[in-house]
């Protein structure tokens, strides 16, 4: 069957049988009509504001407008189309110039009723749809949290379907075990790299604040680094007390602990009686300090490493940061333990999100190592912002050789000047220019 379609959404009959059936002639003067040709190209898909006549044998039959498929046919030439307002030329001329629109109607129970007799409709090897076809492969970027579909079957979340992220990477739902599982290997690679992205925003967005025990509890000021040349750790309390409130204190005539008055002891076996007792009571700050005495012989100690790893394990499990930095340095040096690189960086990483400046610098010469030098500068910028000055050193010498850029060291520099005013007082300048020093 053939219908045309007319400049005033009117349809014309033409002859039943035509060679070219099911098609809509687009911009042409239609020989029965005799009207000009509408403007424009119609609308690919859409409802025809009028009423469609269409022929079945001789018969007519009229109904309202339904959807339909506009198709155009194979191109026929380029030449230029005729002006809107002047007349056209005849039909086979035109068709020259312009293909036909294939009309697709589809099929509906609406239809058929309409219909006196069957229709005989085109091949379906002729008829052609615009409609995009949907494509399927996975793209592994954070889903809308509206879009709640499993990324395998594409089933949608409901209260009798339940959804779960992707535990490792968050960026995919699935319905069950059975959909991540078959969506796996499509969905590994994306995965391994969300996780990395994830843990290197944890790792260098952590830590750039030092943490409560670098802070002289009396001063209540940063103690400059590295620390054990700037204080000094009260057996009795295990408070870290910086040079300056100690010479501060004695000048008034009191030579106790600056910080709990009390007397301080005399001797290895009293001094290590107080760290044992604080021991037994899980003080971590206490088995980090006895770790270290068996480490270095210290107190009347012999060495022992295995002693010292042990406490330093449960030490670094009770919270102590620097615990955790002497057990990434004996994993990366091998002492008192099996060499472990890997592990020693996982403890540095520990300590360095916890703000520990030792760990942060250390994670930066880790990755030197693996030849990682954008990476390195992030650690020793991070560091250096903290007060750490072999940081900055650092960063320079990575600028001298073209790894790293004149802001970037420039930006260290300021950090350190910046942190290193934060840790000035009068008492420390007073306990330098005396000579005191901690430990």
């Amino acid at each position: 069957y053939t219908a045309t379609v007319t400049a005033a959404g009117r349809t014309s009959e033409t002859a039943a049988g035509a060679a070219d059936r099911g098609t809509v002639e687009r911009g042409s003067r239609s020989k029965n009509s005799g009207r000009s040709p509408p403007e424009g190209p119609p609308p690919a898909r859409g409802r025809l504001g009028c009423l469609l006549s269409v022929v079945y044998g001789g018969g007519r039959v009229d109904g309202p407008a339904r959807d339909v498929s506009l198709v155009p046919g194979p191109a026929a030439g380029d030449r230029a189309e005729p002006a809107a307002d002047g007349p056209g030329p005849p039909q086979e001329e035109q068709g020259e110039r312009q293909a036909p629109w294939t009309l697709h109607v589809p099929t509906s129970p609406c239809n058929a009723m309409m219909m006196p007799t069957k229709p005989s409709l085109p091949p379906p090897s002729r008829v052609k749809t615009l409609e995009p076809t949907s494509n399927l492969i996975m793209s592994c970027v954070p889903i809308d949290t509206a879009a709640d579909v499993c990324a395998n079957c594409g089933e949608t979340g409901s209260d009798a379907v339940k959804l779960k992220n992707c535990t490792a990477c968050r960026l995919v739902k699935y319905c069950g075990v059975d959909c991540q599982r078959t969506h796996r290997k499509q969905h590994k690679k994306a995965c391994k790299e969300r996780v990395a992205e994830l843990k290197d925003e944890k790792l260098y967005g952590q830590g750039h604040e030092r943490p409560e025990g670098d802070f002289c509890p009396i001063c209540t000021l940063p103690i400059p680094l590295p620390m054990e040349d700037h204080s000094t750790i009260s057996c009795c309390c295990m408070k870290e007390i910086c040079d300056g409130c100690i010479v501060a204190a004695q000048k008034r005539g009191m030579f106790d602990c600056a910080f709990c008055r009390t007397p301080i002891p005399g001797n290895d076996a009293d001094r290590l009686a107080m760290v044992q007792t604080r021991v037994e009571k899980k003080d971590p700050v206490a088995m980090h300090s006895l770790g270290e005495k068996y480490c270095h012989g210290e107190n009347g100690l012999k060495r022992d490493m295995l002693r010292a790893i042990k406490l330093w394990t449960e030490a670094a499990e009770l919270g102590s940061i620097d615990a955790l930095y002497n057990l990434g340095v004996a994993y990366e040096s091998g002492v008192g333990v099996q060499q472990d690189k890997v592990k020693a960086a996982e403890f540095y990483e520990k300590a360095a999100m916890q703000g520990c400046v030792q760990s942060r610098h250390n994670l930066g010469g880790c990755e030197v190592k693996k030849g990682n030098h954008d990476r390195a500068v992030r650690h020793w910028l991070i560091s250096a912002k903290m007060g750490d000055k072999d940081s900055v050193d650092n960063i320079k010498e990575c600028f001298m050789a073209g790894v790293a850029t004149k802001e970037q060291y420039g930006d260290a520099l300021k950090g350190y000047q910046d942190a290193l005013e934060e840790t000035k007082s009068h008492d420390r300048d007073e306990a330098e220019r005396l000579g005191y020093r901690g430990g």
